[in-house]
Parts: C-alpha cells; sequence; structure tokens
C-alpha cells in the first residue's frame, strides 16, 4: 500500500498484492515478509527511485536487518537486499492493528507469484541473446561463402583460370595471384566455391569472420590453426591468425608463459665483510625462525636463532653480529616485514650502511643466501629424522660448512673472511700459505661464467624486448582454478632500468622484474 503524507494524514496512491507462488509459501516468515519489500519496491520503482520513503511492516525482525548494515541476513533475503540497494528507505515496525496494509494481505488478487518471475526470466534471457547475437561471431554457411566468392575480384579470377586453363602467364600477371600458383595443382571449383583439395578457399571479405569463429574457444595460435586448416584455407593465414590470437588480450592474460632474461651475475666484492646478504628461514615448529647472514666475499654464513620476524628483534641480533664482524658497507634482503619497516630504515641510517631490497617476488636476486638455507633446511630436516636436537647441532654444523673449501672460491669461508687462516677442527689439516686473491677472483668469475652459461642455456633466456610506452600484462598470484597467470587489465611502461620496469596501470605505479611480464609480439595493437 503506497502512501504519501499531506496535512498530517497518510493519503493512498497505489494499492497492489499478489498470492505467494508454491515454492514462495515453503519460505520462512521472515522471508516471506522480506519478500513482500522486495516485490513491493520493484512493482513501485517508478515512485520510489530517487526518493527517501519509510517501509512500515509489521515484522520486528526486518527492522534489524535492513537498517544495521553489520547484520548477516540468510542468503536469500541478502540476495533480495542487493537489488534493494539503490532504493534509499528505512524500515520501521508497526503491529498489525496499526498497520493498513494488514488488510490487503488477507484479501490478494490471484495472480500467482511465478507470472512475475516468468516475466522477469523472459525480459533477461531476450538481453542475453541480444548480446550473444551482437558479440558472438556467426557461423559461416556454404550460400555465404559462394555470394563472397562471386563479389571478389581475386577469386573471380582463379576460378575463372582453374576452368578455363592458360593459368601459367596469368598467374604472374598480377601480384595478388602469387599466392594460388603455389598450390594451383590442387585447386578445383565446385558449385562455385574455390576449393584447395577438400578445403574451402576463403574470400577476403569472410577471412577476419573465419578466423575470429576458431578462436571462440580462445585455443592458442597452433589449435587455431589446426582448427583452420581442417576446412579452409586461404593467402597469408597463419599470419591473421597468429595476430588474432596474439591481440586477444584474455588469451594473453590466461596463458602460463615464464619469460626469463639472461642472468645478471653480482659484482665480486673487494674485501670480506664489504657486502653482505640477509634472509630468514623457517618458522619451524617450535615457532622459531634462523635469521641468516652470508658474507657476499667469503661466503661466510652467521645464523642467529630469533622468536619473530619483527625489527624489533632482528635489530639487537644484528647489532650482536656487527660487534663481531664490523658494520658492512651493504646489506641486501628481500622484502620482508623487518626490513620495509621504518625501524630497519632508520637503524641503516644510524649505523651507516646502504640497505639493497631485491626485486619482489624474484629471489634469484638474493642468491647466495638463498643457497645457504636450503643447506640448512637440509640439515635441521636431516638432524629431526635422526631424533636428535637441530638448536644442539647447529654449532658443529656451521664449524663444518665454514671449514670446508666452498665449490666457487676452492677455499674455506674462515679462511677467506680472517685472511688466510685456516679454522682449527676435528680433523689435523696444514694451510696453504701465500695464495693470491687474485687467484680467487679468477675462480669467482670461471665459476660464474659457467653458471650464467648453463642457466641462460636452460631457462632458454633471451633479452626482454620491452621497450618505454609499450603495453604490457601484469603477472598475479594463483587464488583458484580459474585465476589467469596474468591480470587482464592492461599497464603502460614508462622507465625501464637495466631489467627493472616501471610501469602505471589502474592503480599508481608498479616496479617489478621484467620475468613478471607476458610479452606479446606487437604488443602495442594488444590493446
Amino acid at each position: 500500500m503506497l502512501t504519501q503524507k499531506k496535512r498530517d494524514a497518510h493519503r493512498p496512491v497505489m494499492y497492489i498484492s499478489r498470492s505467494l507462488s508454491p515454492v514462495e509459501q515453503r519460505y520462512s516468515q521472515t522471508e516471506r515478509e522480506a519478500l513482500a519489500i522486495r516485490w513491493a519496491c520493484e512493482q513501485l520503482r517508478m515512485y520510489l527511485a530517487g526518493a527517501r520513503f519509510k517501509v512500515v511492516t509489521d515484522h520486528k525482525p526486518l527492522e534489524a536487518i535492513f537498517n544495521n548494515s553489520n547484520s548477516k541476513p540468510p542468503v536469500r533475503i541478502e540476495r533480495w537486499g542487493t537489488y534493494l540497494q539503490e532504493f534509499n528507505f528505512t524500515v520501521q515496525y508497526r503491529p498489525g492493528k496499526e498497520n493498513p496494509a494488514d488488510y490487503m494481505s488477507r484479501h490478494p488478487t490471484r495472480t500467482p507469484g511465478n507470472m512475475t518471475d516468468y516475466k522477469e526470466q523472459q525480459q533477461t534471457e531476450e538481453v542475453v541473446n541480444s548480446l550473444v547475437r551482437r558479440n558472438v561471431p556467426e557461423s559461416l554457411s556454404v550460400e555465404e561463402v559462394r555470394k563472397a566468392t562471386m563479389n571478389d575480384p581475386v577469386l573471380l579470377e582463379v576460378s575463372d583460370i582453374v576452368q578455363n586453363g592458360n593459368g601459367e602467364s596469368r598467374y604472374t600477371m598480377k601480384e595478388d595471384l602469387g599466392p594460388f600458383k603455389l598450390v594451383r595443382s590442387k585447386l578445383s571449383v565446385a558449385n562455385g566455391v574455390l576449393l584447395r583439395g577438400s578445403r574451402i578457399v576463403v574470400p577476403k571479405a569472410l577471412q577476419r569472420r573465419v578466423v575470429n569463429v576458431s578462436h571462440e574457444g580462445h585455443q592458442g595460435i597452433v589449435k587455431t590453426k589446426q582448427l583452420l586448416r581442417s576446412a579452409v584455407w586461404f593467402p597469408g593465414m597463419d599470419r591473421m591468425t597468429e595476430d588474432a590470437v596474439r591481440s586477444c588480450l584474455p588469451s594473453q592474460a590466461a596463458t602460463q608463459q615464464k619469460p626469463k632474461e639472461p642472468l645478471q651475475m653480482t659484482e665480486f666484492p673487494e674485501r670480506p665483510w664489504q657486502k653482505i646478504s640477509l634472509d630468514f628461514s623457517g618458522p619451524y615448529p617450535s615457532g622459531e625462525y634462523c635469521l641468516i647472514g652470508v658474507d657476499d666475499y667469503s661466503r661466510y654464513p652467521v645464523v642467529e636463532l630469533v622468536s619473530t620476524t619483527s625489527a624489533a628483534a632482528v635489530i639487537p641480533r644484528l647489532d650482536k653480529i656487527f660487534s663481531m664482524f664490523g658494520i658492512p658497507e651493504e646489506c641486501k634482503s628481500d622484502n620482508g616485514p623487518p626490513f620495509q619497516s621504518r625501524e630497519f630504515a632508520e637503524y641503516a641510517k644510524t649505523q651507516g650502511f646502504r640497505h639493497r631490497k631485491i626485486t619482489p617476488s624474484h629471489p634469484e636476486a638474493n642468491g647466495e643466501v638463498e643457497r645457504f638455507v636450503r643447506t640448512l633446511q637440509k640439515f635441521i630436516t636431516t638432524t629431526t629424522v635422526e631424533g636428535s636436537s637441530w638448536r644442539m647441532s647447529l654449532p658443529d654444523f656451521l664449524r663444518v660448512y665454514r671449514s670446508t673449501p666452498h665449490t666457487v672460491t676452492g677455499r674455506s669461508p674462515y679462511s677467506q673472511l680472517f685472511g688466510g687462516r685456516e679454522m682449527r677442527g676435528k680433523i689435523p689439516q696444514f694451510s696453504l700459505s701465500g695464495e693470491e686473491d687474485h687467484e680467487v677472483r679468477q675462480k669467482d668469475a670461471l665459476a660464474k661464467q659457467k653458471m650464467k652459461i648453463y642457466a641462460d642455456k636452460r631457462a632458454n633466456a633471451k633479452p626482454s624486448p620491452i621497450q618505454e610506452g609499450d603495453m604490457v600484462l601484469l603477472r598475479q598470484e594463483k587464488k583458484n582454478k580459474l585465476s589467469t597467470p596474468f591480470e587482464g587489465i592492461p599497464y603502460t611502461v614508462f622507465q625501464k632500468k637495466g631489467s627493472m620496469v616501471l610501469a602505471i596501470g589502474k592503480i599508481p605505479v608498479f616496479s617489478f622484474w621484467i620475468s613478471t611480464y607476458q610479452v606479446p609480439t606487437n604488443a602495442r595493437q594488444v590493446v
């Protein structure tokens, strides 16, 4: 019952009512009362849209459901609430004896509710069918191909050559007939349609359409070509198919690719403890983490146990390490929580070292310490399997690791850090004296060169062709089975620094590693 207040009295504007469908009769009482609000707002939309109004009901729970944004109603009522979001109203409770609409609910018209539902469903289907007709490429018929062939001068001339002969000279007279000369022995004409073997030669007016039809399922280049080659042919079909697939933005966003650039090897430091790399290992079942620091010159590892990865727990441990070995010039780390904090930035400024953060989602940039993390985790796992305490065995592990010659330098991390002095362990040994530093540098450079050649060859690494102004797609984390490897929204590259690019899109600025990009050929035409 729609009323309008005038001179302190509510005057009726319209009465509406209907009976419940068999399904609606099985709703709970609260759902039926909420259905009445949803249906009434829909029927009276022309009066209510854009106006603030009040809904009076004799069902008290609806007042809390619709007036409280933090309420969690049943799913069906929540779905109706989504529709009602376009209206500006409040729900007010009034007992049935004071509600004039109570009489209307006991004297409904005999219009079943499913008639309204059928009308809505019919309208929805009409909209969907209209979208399908507009956006989905229509299938081709032989009659359409025949008519388009009659309007294509190139195919008409080829058909005349096939039927009447004298083709050798006529094929060379026009440039458009050149591709047909290569397959002239397989050409034939049947019912006004030019064929290459059993495949239809598609006129130029229908070529783009037939390619779009073949790519309806968003298959890749190979599969789309195979589908086309099974039924049709025309000059330049492969090139047009490749362009169509590469310019399909949803296909690019859903294609799993991991392009890699050639490795960029780090520069060997000039002296020990000049540059160190930091990382965490854990958490372990006890809730502890291992704070790991590795000297890039000597590969000497330092391990400290922490209960949390906060800056408040990490900074005192670093103070302890720096008090033993000195303050380095540079500390390299990932983008973990402590290294992103303001406290750590102030600590780096106070101590006088440069904090270098690697590219997000690219642990290879901190490869020296990442490799030691794997070795440490293997030790902890092995010790746990033996039934021993890895905390008690950790000093023995570090002593053995530090005194073992490194595969790159050929010298133990301890000897390399402490200027040639060998660590005395349980095994007696003689240390080699007088070894020159340049030998270590040569071994380091040779090992890195071999590593680079092997890694680049294995990863099929190629320099990225991304340039400023290109349109690129950003790799995203896989959240569910339907998540695409790349976002469907393109970004614009506005700056490039080596292997780092800066791109801008729907959010302010992103910087990330080039390998996180899907790099389409002809990228400017993609978007």
